[in-house]
């Protein structure tokens, strides 16, 4: 019994580091994000248009992040319900090991959800940060079009 608290000790310091080092990735790839559209602004025609990207996306990855925490809190507090249940029907009858078990199982599954979300808010990043450079892509070639076309005609 010892062995195995140990075991769930061990389990949740990893999962907490793994957690740290989503969160780390997370960071890193808003940061690259905002970098590159500070970089775009340097041109005036398209300083306005980058700012509004930014801005959008700023709103478009809080939005989703306050979704995707809603639906995994709901999950979370269900299955917390549940395990609180199954703890009142057996507490009369537990040792303290077995209990000790129990919270150390708890307690890992808190830390695995937490990932989840850490995995979920990366991947929509890593989506949304895709999506936004295909948006300043595609209005970098607009924009170069348009003065093209200009100066095609002044020529």
């Amino acid at each position: 019994a010892e062995e195995l608290s140990k075991k769930f000790m061990q389990q949740n310091v990893e999962l907490q580091r793994e957690i740290e080092a989503f969160r780390s990735k997370l960071d890193y790839i808003v940061t690259f994000i905002n970098e590159k559209l500070d970089q775009k602004k340097t041109t005036p025609a398209t300083s306005s248009s980058v700012s509004m990207l930014q801005l959008a996306f700023e709103n478009m990855q809080q939005t989703e992040m306050k979704l995707l925490e809603l639906k995994l809190k709901s999950v979370s507090q269900q299955e917390e319900n549940d395990l609180l249940k199954y703890l009142m029907e057996k507490s009369q009858n537990i040792s303290s090991i077995e209990q000790m078990q129990l919270f150390a199982i708890i307690e890992q599954r808190l830390l695995e959800r937490e990932i989840d979300l850490v995995r979920q808010e990366l991947e929509i990043t890593e989506r949304k940060a895709v999506q936004l450079e295909q948006a300043v892509n595609f209005l970098y070639v607009f924009i170069f079009n348009y003065y093209y076309s200009y100066f095609e005609i002044l020529v």
